[in-house]
């Protein structure tokens, strides 16, 4: 009854908490908690109901223990299952990744500019395509990164970053996380792992990462 819960009822209360784009090895191991201590309850009140047993405090640790010596072994398998499986989906050694240079030698731009205009309607920013590195939300602004006379330059714009999303209408500048939008020719190389995409940008030292839910659209990207 408590698996059948977990399994079914509860994750079809909680979508997010329960889908592929947002798990992690904490989740999994509170996922697995809670199972044991729904069959814990189970086992109670089934010792209960067919025995008469009494509820107290010394039945309810034996049966914890029962219970938890049991589903260890098994809950940790799972984990490490789940865990290598998203590993090696997520991992990037068949992906093909384009260098920019490539990118820009096989994918003509069609537009050679971008115009982002901030929240008070007069603040407007126009970086060239080419030149742009990423955005990055910074709570009720967005810092715009873009590569300019041999220097990194940033500018802050008084706009949230979804707002900067749709001013935005050249495919190879995407959403990928909920705090960047970068420019996919802009990236020099993939990293993967369990947890999603890293990239690394031409001149730019850190890597940034990619939200599961857009992983689809990163791998679609490099592989045409």
């Amino acid at each position: 009854m408590g698996l059948t819960l977990v399994s079914y009822i509860v994750p079809h209360w909680f979508k997010n908490w329960y889908s592929e784009a947002n798990w992690t090895v904490g989740r999994e191991i509170v996922w697995n908690v809670l199972v044991i201590l729904l069959i814990t309850f189970g086992n109670i009140f089934y010792s209960q109901w067919f025995f008469g047993r009494i509820f107290n405090l010394r039945g309810m640790l034996f049966w914890l223990g029962i219970t938890a010596s049991i589903g260890t072994i098994p809950a940790t398998v799972i984990t490490l299952v789940n865990y290598n499986r998203l590993l090696r989906k997520y991992a990037t050694d068949s992906l093909l990744v384009k260098s920019a240079e490539a990118s820009i030698e096989t994918n003509p731009t069609p537009q050679n500019e971008i115009r982002l205009l901030a929240e008070n309607e007069k603040d407007t920013l126009i970086v060239k395509t080419e030149e742009l590195l990423f955005i990055e939300s910074a709570d009720n602004y967005s810092e715009v990164v873009f590569w300019k006379e041999n220097k990194v330059q940033k500018v802050l714009l008084c706009s949230s970053l979804s707002r900067i999303e749709e001013q935005i209408k050249y495919p190879p500048i995407a959403r990928c996380h909920r705090s960047y939008i970068i420019n996919l020719r802009q990236v020099t190389a993939i990293s993967g792992n369990a947890q999603g995409y890293k990239l690394q940008l031409q001149n730019w030292d850190c890597t940034l990462p990619v939200a599961r839910r857009y992983t689809d659209l990163v791998k679609e990207y490099f592989k045409k």
